[in-house]
């Protein structure tokens, strides 16, 4: 699955989606395309620090289909991205996540997160670290979501193994397009706002200055991620 050529089939996206329609794929695309951790939590190391990565995103969509005028159901869609971390100062870091462009599903991801590691026991391998995420997701122009959220992260390292886990609030932003091959039931361009919790987990091993890092994040519907990622 990681850095696959070609992500799934083009997600389809049924017409006349009500306001509670709206939410609901809003909760699934909006909440799920928000930016993730995939990494080891500890800091970058200063100014010097330097992460590049490519993973590969896995959201939930089959209940998708279910709304409006009803569409064919895909189960999962996903795509790939590549992510750019920088170290800023001290424990603080900065990423930059943006998809790979030529992905037959026709979507692009665009999103970053300041990173503040503000605690670390002197006896145990315990971190503790804030996190300022946003996000924009366009769905074949159909669907433009946007999110914004903050984090609050342990983690635990054994040796070359670390988990981590936490969580914190999450707004997301959407408009659906209206007009001429417009999906919404009103037939105009609509917003929608929701705004909730999500909690994640997720587990990185190191190989020498490579990882490999797998994430689950828990919203009204599970985001899959998992990345190979090299820190310098």
């Amino acid at each position: 699955m990681l850095a696959a050529s070609k992500a799934q089939a083009v997600l389809p996206i049924p017409g006349q989606l009500a306001s509670g329609d709206r939410s609901k794929i809003m909760q699934v695309l909006g909440y799920g395309s928000s930016t993730k951790i995939l990494g080891d939590p500890y800091p970058l190391g200063g100014y010097d620090g330097l992460e590049v990565g490519i993973s590969t995103e896995v959201l939930q969509t089959d209940q998708i289909a279910a709304l409006g005028t009803h569409a064919q159901p895909q189960a999962q869609t996903s795509y790939n991205t590549i992510t750019v971390g920088k170290g800023i100062y001290n424990n603080i870091d900065s990423f930059v996540t943006f998809s790979l462009m030529g992905q037959s599903e026709n979507v692009t991801n665009l999103g970053g997160q300041i990173r503040w590691g503000f605690f670390q026991a002197s006896y145990l391998p315990i971190y503790l670290s804030a996190i300022l995420h946003a996000n924009s997701f366009n769905c074949e122009n159909l669907i433009v979501t946007n999110t914004l959220g903050m984090d609050l992260i342990a983690g635990f390292k054994e040796g070359d193994v670390t988990l981590y886990f936490g969580g914190g609030p999450i707004r997301a932003q959407g408009v659906f397009s209206g007009g001429l091959g417009g999906i919404t039931d009103s037939g105009q361009a609509t917003g929608a706002g929701i705004m909730d919790s999500r909690f994640l987990a997720g587990l990185n091993l190191k190989f020498g200055k490579y990882f490999i890092a797998g994430e689950m994040d828990n919203y009204a519907s599970a985001a899959y991620a998992v990345k190979l990622g090299y820190r310098f």
